[in-house]
């Protein structure tokens, strides 16, 4: 069995008396309603390095947006959520992309050269909206437009600490990080869209819609033979807890009670629950996990390997057991240092998220892991300040 899913019924909850719909952008209005939309959520709202110009300052679109679909999730509010979806053979997409997403190999798997894929992008919620309904709604219309187009393979990209969401959606990672400019280290991700199997595995929302539909098994399959890479990385919806907690003790060499200063004063099984809210990352020598100004909404912690930090030129290495980036954990926070791979390493990634639903069952040891983040904090960071979190963790 997997964790507590990011999706279930519990979370569709959107505020009374707000009726939501999604919509597909035709007129140019729409779109520039959209580009508006994710600039305030993206760049004003979550910190990210928007290049700025005359032509689109207060908007982000990118020459995509003219061959994608644009969908919005609407509400009495005005837009809410967005999320672009593009659809088309290897030579339409931009030629970076289809070396990201190794979109050669995926055309040899399956006939004829003019296979329809997709590129899903630039999803932007609306932060009271996180967590309602409206994410749901958006994947299940950009799904249904995917079968529609009888794509076999849905591709994306994002961040670290987003990973167990889209992982309960029902992409996979299987192959080396790319960088974005202004969105940071981004995990490149994979959907088989007819893997129906996987996606009652994880649970995604998607399953239910697929099983009613008719689906080839051999692409799941197809996907595991051409990437077998891909059954290395660790799925945080398939991983139980006590094996994950027995992954870590094996890469740090040692108990991560005594490896790990984030966890002191907590009991094992507080520490594997907290553990068991995030994901193992894989990032290659030269990655940048960190860079100054970002706004951090997770903990790294240090498996294997090793990364450099700087911070107003002053470097050192951070070994396996310790931790950093907490400065997001309660709150988006800006960074203030550059953290880059110096070798192969691997990254527990524990997102905010994942801590406030830990906090919610166990407050006093979220209480102590805030306290542990201030003692172990580099020099020169904000300090971590106490958030109130329903179940009881409270301001110092």
């Amino acid at each position: 069995m997997g964790k507590e899913g990011l999706l279930n019924k519990e979370n569709y909850m959107v505020p009374r008396n707000d009726e939501v719909s999604i919509h597909v952008a035709h007129s140019q209005a729409e779109k520039r309603e959209i580009y508006k939309f994710r600039y305030r959520v993206l760049a004003e709202g979550m910190g990210k390095f928007i290049k700025k110009n005359k032509q689109n300052f207060g908007m982000i679109s990118d020459c995509m947006d003219e061959y994608s679909q644009l969908l919005y999730a609407q509400s009495n509010l005005g837009i809410i959520g967005t999320l672009r979806v593009m659809f088309g053979n290897m030579g339409q997409f931009p030629q970076d992309l289809t070396k990201t997403f190794y979109m050669e190999k995926f055309q040899t798997l399956v006939d004829g050269s003019n296979q329809t894929f997709c590129l899903a992008t630039k999803l932007s919620i609306e932060k009271k909206y996180r967590g309602s309904q409206v994410l749901y709604m958006l994947t299940a219309k950009a799904y249904e437009m995917i079968r529609t187009n009888h794509v076999k393979f849905t591709f994306t990209g994002c961040n670290p600490h987003l990973i167990p969401l889209y992982e309960q959606l029902g992409f996979r990672k299987f192959s080396r990080n790319f960088t974005d400019p202004g969105y940071g280290l981004l995990v490149p991700l994979i959907m088989v869209v007819e893997d129906v199997e996987h996606f009652r595995a994880v649970r995604s929302p998607f399953y239910r819609v697929a099983r009613e539909l008719s689906n080839d098994n051999q692409w799941g399959q197809a996907f595991l033979h051409a990437f077998p890479e891909a059954a290395r990385y660790i799925n945080s919806q398939l991983i139980r807890k006590d094996d994950l907690w027995k992954i870590v003790t094996k890469k740090l060499g040692e108990s991560p009670l005594a490896a790990v200063p984030l966890l002191a004063g907590l009991s094992q099984d507080e520490s594997a629950v907290l553990l068991h809210s995030g994901v193992v990352v894989t990032c290659y020598e030269a990655d940048c996990l960190v860079s100054p100004g970002e706004v951090s909404n997770e903990v790294f912690i240090l498996l294997t390997g090793a990364l450099l930090t700087d911070s107003a030129g002053v470097q050192r290495l951070i070994q396996p057991g310790e931790s950093f980036g907490g400065t997001g954990l309660t709150e988006p926070r800006p960074q203030y240092a550059t953290i880059s791979a110096a070798a192969d390493s691997e990254v527990l990634v524990i997102p905010r998220q994942g801590f406030e639903r830990f906090c919610r069952r166990q407050p006093q040891a979220g209480h102590q892991i805030i306290r542990n983040l201030r003692l172990t904090m580099p020099v020169g960071m904000h300090p971590v300040r106490l958030k109130a979190v329903k179940g009881g963790m409270g301001r110092e």
